[in-house]
Formats: structure tokens, sequence, C-alpha cells
């Protein structure tokens, strides 16, 4: 239990900042209800409580089983259709798998969806955010990444206020200048289309990130 909460201290913005003040009580709590625990799985709703009120709705626990029934079912990967004659919309589904086979499997779809349409689009293309609710934010930012230029796309700070940089450069996503994800398929270049980005109370976590970094062709396109 005592791993548990020290990694939930430690990777929560909310513990190093609004909850400090009530966290050492969160956590002597946690430690008296676990007290008579007798295996890791006894331990489960203790660590489901404390992770709601460290983050909200925005992390949870997955038991085992329940990792082993998400990775057998069907994955979504991106899909497009044509919305009109000139229009092309690109649908960029929710995302949890970390493993480099799936990562590649989502990228490349995204890839050959926009491939697809291309020729098709006359006025330009709509990416589709409304039904994700997260994930794996990497495979999402390459997904999108033939409609932004290079360079920093957005950040993030941590409880410590420190900051780290989310940028792209080509077809990779760095953080800090360093490479986490890249796809060696060749992807349009689509920078220059005009974009619209659809979302939903249901866009959520790294769909928000994928959201925000497409508000960067705004903001250096703005006058």
């Amino acid at each position: 239990m005592l791993q548990a909460l020290s990694f939930i201290e430690e990777n929560s913005y909310d513990v190093a900042t609004s909850l400090r003040p009530d966290w050492e009580q969160v956590e002597q709590s946690a430690l008296e209800r676990t007290s008579e625990a007798q295996t890791t799985q006894d331990t489960y709703p203790v660590i489901a409580d404390v992770l709601r009120k460290a983050t909200g709705d925005h992390s949870f626990l997955l038991t085992p089983d329940e990792i082993a029934a998400t990775k057998s079912g069907e994955r979504e990967t991106p899909s497009s259709i044509m919305v009109g004659q000139d229009i092309a919309a690109l649908s960029i589904p929710a995302f949890n798998e970390t493993a480099g086979g799936l990562v590649a499997d989502y990228v490349n779809s995204a890839i050959e969806e926009l491939a697809a349409q291309e020729a098709e689009v006359a006025c330009g293309w709509i990416v589709d955010l409304r039904r994700n609710g997260g994930g794996n934010m990497l495979p999402m930012l390459l997904s999108v990444a033939p409609f932004l230029p290079d360079g920093q796309v957005m950040s993030f700070l941590d409880g410590a206020g420190v900051e780290t940089k989310v940028s792209l450069a080509g077809m990779s996503v760095l953080l800090d200048g360093e490479t986490q994800l890249s796809s060696a398929t060749a992807a349009p270049d689509l920078s220059n289309q005009p974009l619209a980005v659809l979302q939903s109370s249901d866009t959520a976590s790294s769909a928000e990130a994928t959201l925000i970094s497409l508000l960067v062709i705004v903001y250096r396109l703005a006058p």
C-alpha cells in the first residue's frame, strides 16, 4: 500500500497543489483501512478511492482481470469519411496501448486514411475527437501531425512547476527535445489545409492534449 501511495503522491498534480494540506490524512486513512489486508486484491478498493481523491476523474485503477479483458477486446483505429464532396473527416478514437506494433498500426491507419482522401479534398478537413476519452497521447499526436507545422505544440507543468515541452518534428513527437515516437510511413503534408476540430463532453485527457496541439494552427496563422 505504501508503494501505491508514494506513486500517487509523486505523480498527482492535485496532491502537489490543492490536496497537499489534506494528503497526510488521506494517506493515514488508507493505511488504516488496509491494515488487515491479506492480499494485493484486498487493497484495490482503497487504492481506487485514493486515486479519485488525488486526481478526480482523470485517473482510475484497472485490476489485472480488467486489463486482460481490455487487451482481448477489439481496438478502434483512426478512420475517415467524406463529408459532402469536398471535405473529409478524420476520427481519432481513444487508444490506451503502448505496445510498439499496436501503436504503429494506429498511426499507420491515420496516415493511410489521410492519404486515401487527400485527392478528394478541395475545401478542408475535420478532425473528430468527440468520442475520444484519452489514453496514449503520443500516437494521437502523430496521427494529426500532417496538419501541424514543426515546433512546440503544447507543454505540461507538474506539481513542482517544472515544464515539459511537447514538440513535433516531421513525423516524430518529442518531449523536451527527446524523440518519444516516430513513424517512417510517408504522410501527406496537410499543414496548409483549412481545418475544423470537433469535441464533446466525452473529449478528455490525451484527446484534450491533441485538441490543444491543433490550436497551434490558429495561433501561428493569426494576423
